[in-house]
């Protein structure tokens, strides 16, 4: 089963699409509307704009670009590891939030240049920050 394929949804909201604009921007649309939806059936927790964040025991925060399919890949490889180890985990859409808002939110959060931005929390601190490909080598070895 894939949680974060949404390939039949953007042919669809291509097809239907009344204008070049909504055509081209299909993609992004479907899959920003899709992924909180995903996330939650992939066991994972959804983390919107205006949501709350405390780091406990074990959790690990991915912040990925709903477009981007090697972002979503990672996710989905990430699902079946999530869930032979006890790490809580929570995605946001980098688009979603504000940089203030996920420093204000995510504790030890600071600027990034690629996606996915992982951070790694162990009894409320940080044992792993990452971002972009080196991110997802991280997560491959859980």
């Amino acid at each position: 089963m894939s949680f974060f394929d949404f390939s039949d949804e953007v042919g669809r909201a291509r097809q239907e699409a009344p204008d070049d604009a909504s055509r081209l921007s299909a993609k992004t649309a479907v899959h920003r509307a899709n992924l909180p939806a995903a996330v939650r059936r992939a066991g994972f927790r959804y983390l919107p704009s205006g949501g709350q964040f405390a780091p406990g025991d074990d959790d690990l925060v991915i912040g990925v670009a709903a477009w981007s399919d090697p972002d979503l890949a990672a996710l989905e490889d990430l699902v079946l590891t999530a869930r032979s180890n006890p790490v809580q985990v929570t995605v946001f859409d980098i688009d979603e939030l504000s940089l203030p808002e996920m420093v204000e939110l995510l504790p030890g959060m600071r600027r990034f240049m690629h996606t996915p931005v992982v951070i790694h929390y162990r009894r409320g601190g940080i044992i792993y920050f990452g971002e972009g490909n080196d991110a997802v080598l991280w997560l491959r070895q859980l």
